[in-house]
C-alpha cells in the first residue's frame, strides 16, 4: 500500500513529469512488463494485471490534439508516454488528419497499448475537419422525420471518420428539449418528442 501511495503522488517521477520517449517510459514503470505485453488474447483483467499503476493512470488521460499542427510535438510526446488517446480538433484536410493520426499511433507503438482517437462528429466529420462532409444539425433530421435518412447520414459520417483514423464519435447529443425549460441545446437536440428522439438516436448509433 505504501508503494502504491508513493506512485500515486508521483514518488517515482511518474505523474509529475511524463517521459518523452519509450525507453524513459519503460524505466519509469509506465509500460507493461513486455513492450508488446498487452497484445494477444488477454482478458481485460489479465491486461490490467500487467500494467503499472502509472500506466493505468495514463490511460485515463485524453488531451486535445489540433489538426493545424499547433501542438503536434507535444502530442507525439504524450503518445509515447502512454496516454489513453486524444480528442481531435480543427483538422485542415482529411489527408493531413490521417497523416497526423498515423503519426500518433506510430509514436504510441512502443507502449503496446491501443491509442483511441475521439472527435466530436455530431454534425458529421466536417465539424472537425475541413473538406469532410458537414451534416445539418440534429433538429433538422428530426424535422425531416426519417430515421432511415439519419442512419445513412450517420453511416457516412462514421466511414469518413474511420478513413481518417477516428475511433470514437462524441455524439449524438441525447438531450431532451423540455417545453418548461426551453431549447437548452438548440438545434443540437432532436427535440421534445421522446418517441421520435429515441428512433433518431437509435438510427444514429446504428449508423
Amino acid at each position: 500500500q505504501q508503494r502504491i501511495r508513493r506512485e500515486a503522488v508521483g514518488g517515482r517521477q511518474g505523474l509529475v513529469t511524463p517521459p518523452t520517449n519509450g525507453r524513459e517510459a519503460s524505466s519509469a514503470g509506465l509500460l507493461p512488463h513486455s513492450p508488446r505485453g498487452l497484445e494477444g488474447n488477454l482478458s481485460v483483467t489479465e491486461a490490467l494485471g500487467r500494467m503499472s499503476l502509472r500506466a493505468k493512470v495514463a490511460q485515463l488521460v485524453f488531451p486535445p490534439v489540433y489538426g493545424d499542427g499547433r501542438n503536434r510535438d507535444e502530442a507525439l510526446d504524450l503518445a509515447r508516454a502512454g496516454v489513453g488517446g486524444f480528442v481531435f480538433y480543427e483538422g485542415v484536410s482529411p489527408a493531413d488528419t490521417a497523416k497526423l493520426v498515423a503519426a500518433l499511433r506510430e509514436a504510441s507503438e512502443p507502449t503496446g497499448l491501443p491509442l483511441v482517437i475521439a472527435a466530436d462528429q455530431e454534425n458529421g466529420a466536417g465539424q472537425v475537419v475541413q473538406g469532410a462532409t458537414e451534416l445539418p444539425p440534429q433538429m433538422a433530421f428530426a424535422a425531416a422525420g426519417s430515421a432511415q435518412l439519419m442512419y445513412e447520414a450517420a453511416r457516412n459520417a462514421g466511414r469518413e471518420g474511420r478513413a481518417m483514423g477516428f475511433d470514437l464519435n462524441c455524439g449524438p447529443v441525447a438531450d431532451f428539449t423540455c417545453p418548461e425549460v426551453g431549447p437548452v441545446e438548440g438545434g443540437r437536440s432532436f427535440g421534445g418528442d421522446l418517441r421520435l428522439m429515441g428512433a433518431m438516436l437509435e438510427a444514429t448509433v446504428r449508423g
